[in-house]
């Protein structure tokens, strides 16, 4: 197929297919087909937030890319007294360092749909691990991001992804923001988020706080 038809048919499929009210392309089939979809344009145009990747360093050339801090550049918080010797029973003696999980929820923003995008093909990328909400790519020196600054806290943080990837695949940890997602859909990412949390062996439901970030623009 050609790759301009791919892309557009991929677009179709994304706000066709994403919404809470059902249609025609929420059956199982059609959903395998537009994840498959989605996998072959990344896996051609490859991981936009990797430093080596073309994209990347197009994005730099333009000024799109947060200035990288020196490793010399200390954290502009004491985060000695971060974490609680004991896990606190009430959020008023929360502290940052004792939040253990991280998640989001919400539209393309959260999903990181085309942060270091320089055109309108290699948008479709959804760099999600630098995700202001739920990505946790690298450090806050190059990726200033929450989970970022939560982890200089807590460093056994977990929850956020890791990299470029789609809701579907594993490096979304518990980032399972959709791109094109609107207010309704809600409901349907909690679910999966509380599934994901439960089926987790690393996450302990009753006992570790959570943060769960949720920005919507529909």
């Amino acid at each position: 197929m050609d790759p301009l038809k791919l892309f557009a048919l991929t677009l179709m499929m994304y706000s066709s297919g994403l919404h809470g009210e059902d249609n025609f392309l929420d059956t199982p089939g059609s959903i395998q087909l537009l994840r498959n979809m989605k996998e072959l344009i990344a896996n051609i145009i490859g991981k936009t937030s990797e430093p080596d990747n073309p994209v990347y360093k197009e994005a730099q050339k333009l000024g799109h890319i947060q200035p990288q801090m020196s490793n010399d550049t200390p954290f502009p918080c004491d985060v000695s007294d971060g974490r609680s010797q004991r896990v606190p029973t009430s959020i008023h003696k929360l502290k940052a360092g004792d939040i253990d999980i991280i998640g989001a929820m919400g539209d393309s923003l959260t999903a990181g749909f085309g942060i270091f995008a320089t055109n309108i093909f290699n948008i479709v990328v959804e760099n999600r691990g630098a995700s202001a909400y739920g990505g946790g790519q690298r450090n806050w020196r190059e990726l200033l991001t929450l989970p970022n600054i939560l982890k200089e806290y807590n460093s056994n943080l977990y929850g956020y992804a890791t990299d470029d990837s789609f809701s579907h695949q594993s490096s979304s940890h518990f980032n399972v923001g959709e791109s094109l997602a609107m207010s309704r859909d809600l409901p349907y990412m909690a679910n999966n988020l509380i599934q994901r949390m439960k089926s987790d062996p690393r996450v302990d439901i009753e006992n570790h706080w959570k943060v769960n970030n949720y920005y919507e623009n529909h």
